[in-house]
């Protein structure tokens, strides 16, 4: 699936002009982002993780050869690309080398995210940050929030923070504009049970994997037929369906992961790199890769949305509503979404061979635990 050079330096050109011309947040926030998820693994576990990431995630991580494919995949759709985890920079020396073949190629990403676990004083973290813009990267994407800093002192934030606006400029840095009083008082929501479940309800994060195991507790449940219309990736539903999350026009970001999944932010997977690419899943239209897609994006998780037109789009036969729930919420678990060789898990397995046409019989072949309900806010993707 080798693709030309030329294509991504066509479809990065017009990121790279808007990036000079209006920092690298608000280019982000108009092209929309397409993601690298390096690894899995992570220095911490944070309780709203839509990924599942954490410290005992298999020890993989995307070679530097898949790096070069999938940036140049990426970066042929015309958007802010970045590299994401996990936390990419556990496996510093493998990432820099992989950064400085990107860099050498053409290929580097726009910016990298990271939850500053690494920046243990200021020359730590200026090493690292200045190695980051000597191999082309406009920027960086850092996380705080009470989840981070339960595990990550404040001060490192903050110092990462500091230096990278001083490297990349403001600009170009994306993250909280909080002052550092706030930073720290993160960690002390994070440490009150009180705190933390006034901050959820106030802020819910997107409910699924990690967040739905252990934030769904704080939120009231719903039967899916009366779930609220919610926020999803930076913007607030109109109807019950999930269009928004999938269209290719207004999609806020695709993945490809370190198993060569295509998958969209949180998880569902698309297809496969060995097999088709970014920009021609987008071109064939997100909700049309497999059933599990088209039946979200039209109808969302309770079946509502889409009406006759989305029954028309399958043919008349759709799976029940309830399968798709019971599935997302088995296949958001880590031991299923990887299974312990790497590979992904039998569910996610079925998924993916699945095509959109058909209907419950197209349903993985074994029957999935859970309940009717469904608890507080959720995206579909």
């Amino acid at each position: 699936m080798n693709r030309p050079i030329t294509d991504a330096a066509a479809g990065r050109g017009p990121a790279d002009r808007l990036i000079a011309e209006l920092g690298l947040v608000r280019a982000g926030g108009r092209l929309r982002v397409a993601g690298l998820i390096y690894t899995y693994r992570c220095t911490i576990g944070c309780r709203h993780c839509g990924f599942g990431c954490r410290p005992g995630r298999p020890d993989v991580h995307q070679t530097t050869a898949q790096v070069l494919r999938n940036l140049r995949m990426l970066h042929e759709l015309g958007r802010v690309v970045h590299v994401a985890g996990g936390e990419a920079m556990l496996y510093w020396d493998d990432l820099a080398e992989a950064l400085t073949a990107a860099h050498e190629a053409g290929l580097a990403p726009h910016f990298i995210e990271t939850n500053c676990s690494f920046a243990a004083d200021d020359a730590a973290a200026r090493r690292r940050l200045e190695f980051l813009a000597s191999r082309g990267l406009a920027g960086v994407l850092l996380s705080a929030d009470p989840y981070h800093q339960e595990h990550v002192g404040p001060e490192r934030f903050c110092r990462v923070r500091r230096i990278a606006r001083e490297i990349f400029g403001q600009a170009n840095v994306w993250c909280t504009d909080a002052p550092d009083e706030r930073i720290g008082e993160f960690a002390a929501i994070a440490r009150d049970e009180r705190r933390l479940r006034a901050h959820v309800r106030e802020h819910p994060p997107v409910i699924v994997c990690t967040a739905y195991q252990r934030l769904r507790g704080y939120l009231d449940d719903h039967p899916v037929a009366e779930m609220p219309l919610e926020a999803g990736w930076g913007r607030r539903y109109a109807t019950p369906d999930c269009m928004v999350e999938w269209s290719a026009e207004t999609m806020w970001e695709i993945h490809i992961d370190p198993y060569d999944n295509i998958q969209t932010n949180c998880g569902i997977i698309l297809g496969s790199v060995t097999r088709t690419t970014p920009r021609a899943v987008l071109a064939a239209g997100p909700e049309n890769a497999n059933w599990v897609a088209g039946e979200l994006a039209l109808r969302g998780p309770g079946g509502a949305g889409g009406g006759a037109a989305g029954a028309s789009r399958r043919g008349g036969a759709r799976p029940r509503a309830h399968q798709v729930q019971l599935l997302l919420r088995d296949t958001s678990r880590p031991a299923r979404d990887v299974a312990r060789d790497g590979r992904p898990g039998r569910a996610l397995r079925a998924l993916n061979a699945a095509p959109l046409t058909g209907g419950a019989e197209k349903t993985p072949g074994r029957p999935l635990p859970g309940r009717p309900g469904w608890s507080g806010p959720l995206v579909c993707s």
